[in-house]
C-alpha cells in the first residue's frame, strides 16, 4: 500500500473550527458507551474533514466535517450495537428509521435529522444504499461467511460509505456528478485502505469477516502478509485507473480526498489499541482463512 498518495494533500485553512468537540458531545456521541471525549480527540475527525475538502467554503466544512463525524459514529454504533450481538432482526429495524425517519429517537437517529435539515440539496441515494449495504456486511457475519473478492469489491463500495463521500464531495464544491468510471475507483481505492489499516479495529475488534484481507486470504490461501501484499497490489492498480481518468472538476474534488484520507489515516488514533472482545462460541467462525481472527 502506498505511504501517500500520488498527488499531494492540502490542509483547509480553518481545520481548528472543525475540532471541536461540542457538536458531538451535543447529540450524545461522546457519552453512549460507544466513543468517549478521549477516543473523539484521538480520532481526529476534524483533521479528517479539513483534509478530504481543503477547499471547501467554511460554512461547508462545518456540515461536511458533522456528516463524517456522524458517518464514523454511526459505523461505530451498529458493529457496537448489532456486529457483535448479531441481531439481524434489531439491525434491520434501526436501517429502516434510519431511511425513514418520523420521530428520531437516540444520538444516531437525532444527528441524522439535524444533517438532512441542514442539508437540502443533498442527494440521499448513496446514503441510503450505504445503510442498506450494512445489512448484507451484517448477514455474512451471522453466516460465518466471509465473502469472495468479487462479491466483496462490488458491496465494498457501499459499506466503506465511498460513494456517499463522493456525493459530500460533490455537495461541498460543487462540482458537477462524476461518472461510474471514476467513482469506481474512488471507492476501491478508498475500501481496501480502510481494510488494511483498520483490520484489527473491523476484524479482531469487531468480529467482522467483510474486510478485504480477510476476503483475499480465505479465497486464494496462504499467509496473511501475503493477502495484504495482494491487496495494497490492488489498491496501486486503481489509484492508476483513477489517475488516467481523472480530468475533470469533480476528479479534483476526489484526488483530493484521497490524498487526505491517506494523510489522515497514517495520523490518526482510530486504529491504534484495539482490544478483541470476549467472543461465545455459538458466535466464533470457522473455516479456512477465519484463523486470521485470532491475529495479535
Amino acid at each position: 500500500m502506498p505511504a501517500e498518495a500520488p498527488f499531494p494533500a492540502r490542509m483547509h485553512p480553518h481545520v481548528d473550527r472543525v475540532r471541536s468537540r461540542t457538536w458531538a458531545r451535543d447529540k450524545g456521541f461522546l457519552d453512549s458507551g460507544v466513543w468517549t471525549p478521549e477516543s473523539f480527540d484521538a480520532a481526529d475527525y476534524g483533521l479528517f474533514a479539513a483534509l478530504t475538502h481543503p477547499h471547501a467554503a467554511p460554512d461547508a466544512l462545518d456540515l461536511v466535517a458533522d456528516w463524517h463525524t456522524w458517518r464514523f459514529y454511526a459505523d461505530d454504533f451498529f458493529a457496537h450495537a448489532f456486529i457483535r450481538t448479531r441481531n439481524i432482526a434489531a439491525a434491520k429495524a434501526f436501517v429502516e428509521r434510519l431511511k425513514n425517519l418520523g420521530d428520531p429517537a437516540g444520538p444516531v437517529e437525532e444527528a441524522l435529522a439535524d444533517l438532512l435539515a441542514r442539508s437540502k440539496d443533498l442527494p440521499v441515494g448513496p446514503l441510503h444504499d450505504m445503510l442498506d449495504s450494512w445489512l448484507w456486511e451484517l448477514h455474512n457475519d451471522v453466516q460465518g461467511r466471509v465473502p469472495d473478492p468479487v462479491d466483496f469489491v462490488e458491496m465494498r463500495r457501499r459499506t466503506s460509505g465511498a460513494e456517499f463521500a463522493a456525493a459530500l464531495a460533490r455537495f461541498a464544491t460543487g462540482a458537477p456528478p462524476p461518472g461510474r468510471q471514476l467513482t469506481d475507483p474512488f471507492a476501491d481505492v478508498v475500501g481496501l485502505h480502510n481494510d488494511v489499516v483498520s483490520f484489527d479495529k473491523d476484524v479482531v475488534g469487531e468480529g467482522t469477516l467483510v474486510n478485504a484481507v480477510l476476503a483475499v486470504r480465505d479465497f486464494f490461501g496462504g499467509e496473511q502478509q501475503d493477502a495484504v501484499h495482494v491487496v495494497q497490489d490492488l489498491i496501486s492498480a486503481r489509484l492508476r485507473d483513477f489517475q488516467d481518468l481523472a480530468e475533470d472538476d469533480h476528479a479534483d474534488a476526489l484526488r483530493s480526498w484521497i490524498a487526505g484520507y491517506f494523510t489522515w489515516a497514517a495520523r490518526t488514533g482510530r486504529y491504534r489499541g484495539v482490544t478483541p472482545p470476549r467472543r461465545t462460541a455459538f458466535h466464533r467462525p470457522s473455516g479456512l482463512g477465519t484463523a486470521a481472527l485470532l491475529v495479535r
